[in-house]
């Protein structure tokens, strides 16, 4: 529903929006007519027509149908239950993009690229680990995803195989949630490593190392837990 304002709208009159006939509400004093737009086939600024019987008035340009925004993605699509790390949503149409959730939860604070096409953000905490739904509103809309973003858990560490062992040796590390490991320090002292699954990563002691905490980093985030390196 609009407002068109001008003067001399005697009735019975009629309104057209980009040619397509609009249903008129009501006309107030001859100078103000409440309209439910047409639904269009195409976006972008229409002209708004007005006929009486004393002529045509258009106004060009005078009425703008906004595209509905969509979303194609996220990356990344899963990330720490902390939050705080970054996230771009890629779709189309997010120019004005007024709120974005992931789940039930409002992100405070995002940015539209020129494009209009991708929103980044920082992740807010979340709560659950089952797979969230994220949507983008705009003025067109709003543009929802079916879960979409994961929130996943600290990884753990329960022990090592060998439980200590000189540099260069193989060690089994044995914990939970260690499929995305992405590193393996010695006390500071970064090693080569192999995911074997997700209670599971073999690492190599690195040349340097010396007794202290070993610490996996995943996307959910750290484990720490203190390996003795033998001479």
């Amino acid at each position: 529903l609009f407002t068109i304002y001008g003067s001399n709208f005697d009735e019975p009159l009629t309104v057209t929006v980009g040619g397509i006939n609009a249903t008129v509400q009501s006309v107030f004093e001859k100078a103000e007519i409440s309209v439910f737009a047409p639904a269009s086939p195409v976006g972008g600024k229409q002209d708004i027509a007005v006929t009486t019987g004393g002529g045509s008035a258009t106004l060009t340009g005078g009425y703008e149908y906004l595209f509905e925004p969509t979303i194609a993605s996220i990356w990344p699509n899963q990330g720490p239950r902390a939050g705080g790390n970054q996230a771009t949503i890629y779709g189309t149409n997010f120019k004005g993009a007024t709120a974005v959730y992931i789940g039930y939860t409002l992100v405070s604070g995002f940015t539209v690229f020129e494009d209009g096409n991708s929103v980044s953000f920082t992740v807010p905490p979340g709560s659950s680990t089952t797979a969230q739904n994220i949507s983008v509103t705009t003025p067109g809309g709003t543009a929802g995803k079916y879960s979409a973003y994961t929130y996943i858990s600290p990884p753990s560490i329960s022990y090592f195989t060998p439980y200590s062992a000189p540099v260069g040796t193989t060690v089994a590390i044995s914990g939970s949630r260690l499929s995305t490991t992405s590193g393996v320090t010695f006390n500071g002292i970064r090693a080569d490593f192999t995911v074997i699954s997700n209670t599971k990563v073999n690492a190599r002691v690195p040349a340097g190392a010396t007794t202290g905490p070993v610490v996996v980093t995943t996307i959910g985030g750290t484990a720490t837990r203190n390996f003795t390196v033998t001479q």
